[in-house]
């Protein structure tokens, strides 16, 4: 009987169509508005806090739900980062080179 061939994943949580994280946001940050093609995203907020859109402010304990593209954008706080834990939940092809992207232009 042929072994099968074992594939070595690593982690608590192993799926192909979530990705769990966490970012943090430098005080006074914006990232910019963008939107997530097929993808639903949540974040919750864990320390500081942070604007969506400008429509209310998300404190430790929040949390922010956006459905499939919807466009948004962060604000921070000025006085504090932000910590945020993020899932993004679409079909395993759509979510494969999925990542966030950082630039700041140098002054």
């Amino acid at each position: 009987m042929p072994t099968p061939s074992l594939q070595v994943r690593r982690g608590p949580v192993i799926s192909d169509e979530i990705i769990l994280g966490v970012v943090l946001f430098a005080p006074g940050c914006t990232y910019p508005a963008h939107a997530h093609k097929a993808i639903t995203e949540s974040y919750v907020c864990l320390s500081g806090a942070v604007s969506e859109n400008h429509q209310g402010v998300y404190v430790p304990g929040s949390m922010i739900f956006n459905p499939p593209d919807h466009l948004h954008r962060i604000t921070v706080g000025k006085q504090e980062p932000a910590l945020l834990a993020y899932a993004w939940l679409g079909e395993k092809d759509v979510l494969h080179n999925q990542k966030m992207v950082f630039t700041r232009t140098r002054k």
